[in-house]
């Protein structure tokens, strides 16, 4: 979509060792040339902090429930997750696939979530999105799906 140099001008990105991974091999495979993503390179020169996770902090996200989202979240997902609950406050987490916004409604951290669309709003670039997954509407239709889940299931109550 060529956002990715205002992202890093306008924003402190994280992305933990399992995410920069990902983001390595899918850049390898055929028909990512055009990608102008130079992860390693960012990291390399602070523009990306990329910190490792120990497993005992990976914890905090299946301890708070593991049925709903077993199998759903892909490891680079839970570990975004987990370093985002342990360091609640100093950031949001950015993402276009559905279940990691229904998990922060699950969870009650609505509010830890942020479209691709409100980041661009925030950097003044008020362009449409092409596909609901990287809108403000799909991050909380997800989180209000996650909620409702979590109410059904009897895992918070309303008192």
């Amino acid at each position: 979509m060529g956002v990715w140099q205002a992202i890093m001008v306008g924003c402190h990105v994280v992305a933990p060792d399992t995410v920069v991974a990902e983001v390595i091999q899918k850049a390898r495979e055929p028909g990512f040339d055009d990608v102008e993503i130079h992860i390693e390179a960012d990291i390399e020169s602070g523009r990306i902090e990329s910190p490792s996770l120990a497993v005992s902090q990976l914890h905090i996200v299946s301890d708070v429930t593991t049925k709903p989202f077993r199998g759903e979240l892909h490891f680079g997902e839970h570990e975004c997750l987990a370093y985002l609950l342990h360091n609640e406050g100093k950031c949001l987490v950015c993402s276009s696939d559905k279940v990691v916004f229904r998990y922060l409604g699950y969870v009650q951290r609505r509010e830890l979530g942020i479209s691709l669309e409100e980041i661009l709003r925030c950097l003044g670039d008020g362009r449409p999105m092409r596909a609901k997954r990287y809108t403000a509407a799909f991050r909380e239709d997800w989180s209000k799906k996650g909620f409702a889940e979590a109410l059904q299931s009897n895992a918070i109550g309303l008192n």
